[in-house]
C-alpha cells in the first residue's frame, strides 16, 4: 500500500519491521522501489535477494528485468536473464515479454537487431524451432546474443546435437562465446565426456571463475554421476552462492551420499556461510529419508520452519517430509503431514501412496490412489508404479496386477508402460509362483528388464528350486548388462549354486562375486552411523558388536561374516535402551541369512527391529516373526 501510494520510505520501515522476510515480502519492497524509480535501489535489493537465498518467481524476475529496462543497462538485464535461465523460468511468458521490452529499449546494438533476438527468443523458449531459425538466418548480422539464443532454443528444447553443431559454426564464424553461451552448452551436454570438453573450453575463455557456471558444472557433474569432478567445480569456486551449496548438495544426496549431504549442511550452518532455503531444506529431508535419520531430520525440518514461513509452507518441503516418515517407518506420521497439505500435486499423492505400498498396505495405497482420481489429479507413471508395487508386496493375487495394468491402459490411453511397470508384473508372477508366465515376460518385455528384475526372479527361483530357470534368467541379465552392473544377481546365483550342491559358479563368474556389499545405516541419538561388510573389525566397538550378535544369535555363527545389516543392528543393539525400536537401512537386498537372523534377535531381545532394505520394509515383531512374511 505504502509503495503505491509513493511512500517507499515507509514501506521500507514496515519490511525492515518484519521478523521473517520471504518471497512475498521481497518482492513487493522491490515492486515499490521500482514503481516509485528508485531503480538502482531496486536492482541492488534484487542482488541481496539473491544473496539471502530467497528463491525468485517470474513476477520479481520481470520487475528486475524492467528495472533494467528503465535503466538502459543491458548488461544487468542479460545477468537477471541468466538467473531465469538457472531457475528454469526462462520460458514463462511474463519474464519473456519483460525481455523483449529490455531488449527493444536498450541502445548497446541496432535495435532492430535487439528485437529479431526478442523474437528469436521468445520462438525458442515456446518450442517453435524451425520458426526460430528463420529468425537467426534473417538477421543481417548475428552477435554472440543471438548465438546464444539459438543455442539456448536447441538446448531447450531436446535438440542438444544441433546445439553443438550451432556451437562450432559459430567459433567458425569468428564470434566469441560469453558465459551465457557457455550455461546454455552446458544444458545441451548429456554425457561426462561432453561435460568435460565444454569444461575445457570455458575454462579457456577465463569464465571459470563465474559462479554462475561453477554451479552449472557441478550440476551437470552431478547429474553423469561423476561426484568427484562435481567437487572439484565446487572447490574453485571461491565466491560461492546458496545455489552453489544446493548443487553440491543434491549431487551427494542424488547418488546416495547421506554422509556427505549432512557434512555440508552443518558447515554451512557452523560457518553461517549462506542462508538455507527450500530446495536446501528438500535436499537435506531426502538425504536423511535415505538413511532413516528420522531425528536428525525432524530437527532440521522443525529449526528451518521456525525461522522461515516460506519453508514452512512449502508444499515440496511438505512432501519431503512425508517420505522421510514414510521411509522412518512411521506410515501415520506420514500421513497426518499428508492430510494437512493444502493443494496437493501429484508427488504428494505419490509419496504417501509409496509409503502405504513399501509398507505392505496395499489396501491404503489403492484407497488413496482412487482418492486421487476423485480428487481431479491425473496420476503418472510414479503413481501406476507405486500401485502395481502395492499389489505384489500385498500379498495380492497375480492377475490382480495384471487387470490393474490393463485397467490403467484403458482409462489413460497415452500411458505406455515402461520397465518399471513389467518389472512389477513380473516381480507379482515370481511371488506368486508363476515362475514359466514370470520368465516369458522376462524375455518378452519390450524394454531392457533391470538388475532388480532378475533379481526378483532368481528369488523366486531359489524359493522354489528352480535352478535351471535360474541359470537361464542370469545368462540373459550377464548378456544385457554384463558382470559389473549384476552384482546382486551374481550374489544369488552363487546362492542358488551353492543350494544345488555346487561350490562355485561357473567358470564365467568366478572372481565376479563383490567381496563387498554396499552399505546399511543405523541412527543413533541423531548421529549416523554407517556399515559394509567387514567393517565388523574397525569399528571403535567391534568386539562389543560381536559379543552381542553371537549372545543373540546361534552360538556356533561367526560373528565376523555377518552382513552390514547385522552389524548396524549389533551397533543399535548395545547403544540404546532395552526394548527400544531399532531402525535400519540397507542399500541392497537383505539375504535370507540375515532375514531369518534378525527374526531370532527380534524375538530374543523383545525389539521391534524394522529393516528397509532395496525391496521394501521389513517389521521384524517379537514373536519372531517379519511383516513380509518371508517373501521378498
Amino acid at each position: 500500500m505504502y509503495g503505491k501510494c509513493g511512500l517507499v520510505e515507509e514501506a521500507k520501515e514496515v519490511f525492515d519491521g518484519i521478523k521473517r522476510w520471504n518471497e512475498y515480502s521481497w518482492t513487493m519492497i522491490l515492486s515499490a522501489y521500482a514503481h516509485n524509480g528508485h531503480f538502482h535501489a531496486a536492482l541492488g535489493l534484487f542482488w541481496r535477494m539473491l544473496l539471502e537465498g530467497i528463491r525468485v518467481d517470474s513476477f520479481t524476475l520481470s520487475i528486475a528485468i524492467t528495472v533494467c529496462s528503465d535503466l538502459g543497462d543491458l548488461s544487468s538485464g542479460q545477468s537477471v536473464r541468466a538467473v531465469a535461465v538457472e531457475s528454469g523460468l526462462h520460458s514463462d511468458l511474463v519474464v519473456a515479454t519483460a525481455l523483449v521490452n529490455l531488449y527493444g529499449k536498450s541502445c548497446g546494438f541496432d535495435s532492430g537487431l535487439i528485437v529479431q533476438t526478442a523474437v528469436l527468443t521468445m520462438y525458442g523458449r515456446f518450442g517453435k524451432l524451425e520458426q526460430a531459425k528463420e529468425v537467426f538466418d534473417a538477421m543481417p548480422e548475428r552477435t554472440v546474443v543471438a548465438w546464444s539464443a539459438l543455442i539456448a532454443a536447441c538446448a531447450q528444447n531436446g535438440c542438444e546435437r544441433n546445439a553443438f553443431r550451432i556451437f562450432r559454426l559459430m567459433e567458425l564464424e569468428g564470434v566469441r562465446p560469453d558465459h551465457v553461451t557457455f550455461v546454455s552448452m552446458l544444458a545441451a551436454c548429456g554425457s561426462l565426456e561432453e561435460a568435460k570438453t565444454i569444461h575445457e573450453r570455458i575454462a579457456a575463455a577465463g569464465y571459470e571463475s563465474f559462479v554462475m557456471l561453477g554451479n552449472s558444472l557441478v550440476s551437470l557433474y552431478g547429474k553423469c554421476g561423476s561426484i568427484q569432478d562435481a567437487r572439484d567445480a565446487f572447490d574453485r569456486i571461491t565466491a560461492r552462492n546458496i545455489v552453489t551449496w544446493n548443487s553440491m548438495i543434491a549431487t551427494y544426496a542424488q547418488q546416495g551420499r547421506g554422509r556427505e549431504v549432512l557434512e555440508l549442511y552443518e558447515r554451512i550452518m557452523d560457518e553461517k556461510l549462506v542462508k538455507p532455503n527450500v530446495i536446501t531444506v528438500v535436499s537435506i529431508l531426502d538425504a536423511c529419508a535415505d538413511m532413516a535419520a528420522l531425528e536428525r531430520g525432524s530437527e532440521i525440518h522443525a529449526t528451518h520452519s521456525s525461522l522461515s514461513q516460506e519453508i514452512e509452507s512449502d508444499i515440496v518441503v511438505k512432501t519431503s517430509l512425508v517420505n522421510l516418515y514414510g521411509k522412518c517407518g512411521r506410515v501415520a506420521s506420514a500421513r497426518a503431514v499428508f492430510d494437512k497439505i493444502f493443494a496437493r500435486d501429484v508427488v504428494a499423492w505419490n509419496t504417501m501412496i509409496a509409503a502405504y505400498a513399501q509398507h505392505g498396505h496395499d489396501t491404503q495405497a489403492m484407497e488413496l490412489y482412487w482418492d486421487l482420481t476423485l480428487e481431479g489429479v491425473t496420476p503418472n507413471d510414479s503413481s501406476f508404479v507405486s500401485i502395481l508395487f502395492s499389489i505384489s508386496h500385498g500379498g495380492r493375487r497375480s492377475r490382480d496386477a495384471v487387470s490393474q495394468l490393463s485397467s490403467i491402459r484403458e482409462d489413460y490411453t497415452n500411458f505406455t508402460p515402461k520397465v518399471e511397470h513389467y518389472s512389477c508384473l513380473v516381480d507379482t508372477l515370481a511371488r506368486a509362483g508363476s515362475l514359466r508366465e514370470a520368465e516369458e515376460l522376462f524375455f518378452a518385455m519390450p524394454c531392457l528388464p533391470t538388475e532388480a528384475v532378475c533379481f526378483s526372479l532368481l528369488n523366486a527361483c531359489k524359493v522354489h528350486g528352480d535352478f535351471d530357470r535360474a541359470a537361464r534368467v542370469a545368462e540373459r541379465s550377464f548378456q544385457l548388462h554384463g558382470l559389473v552392473g549384476n552384482s546382486q544377481a551374481l550374489v544369488m546365483l552363487s546362492s542358488i549354486f551353492s543350494s544345488a550342491g555346487r561350490d562355485k559358479l561357473e567358470d564365467g563368474f568366478v572372481g565376479a562375486v563383490p567381496s563387498k556389499e554396499l552399505e546399511s545405516f543405523i541412527e543413533i541419538d541423531k548421529v549416523v552411523h554407517e556399515f559394509s561388510a567387514g567393517d565388523g573389525s574397525s569399528h571403535p566397538r567391534a568386539e562389543e558388536i560381536r559379543r552381542e550378535l553371537a549372545r543373540c544369535v546361534l552360538d556356533e555363527q561367526d560373528s565376523r561374516r555377518h552382513h552390514s545389516e547385522m552389524l548396524a543392528v549389533g551397533l543399535g543393539l548395545i547403544s540404546t535402551p532395552h526394548g527400544r525400536e531399532l531402525q535400519v537401512v540397507k542399500k541392497s537386498r537383505a539375504c535370507w541369512d540375515c532375514h531369518a537372523a534378525l527374526k531370532i534377535i527380534s524375538e530374543r531381545t523383545r525389539r521391534r527391529i524394522v529393516l528397509r532394505d532395496e525391496s521394501k520394509f521389513h517389521h521384524f515383531e517379537i514373536s519372531g516373526g517379519c511383516s513380509c512374511k518371508d517373501c521378498w
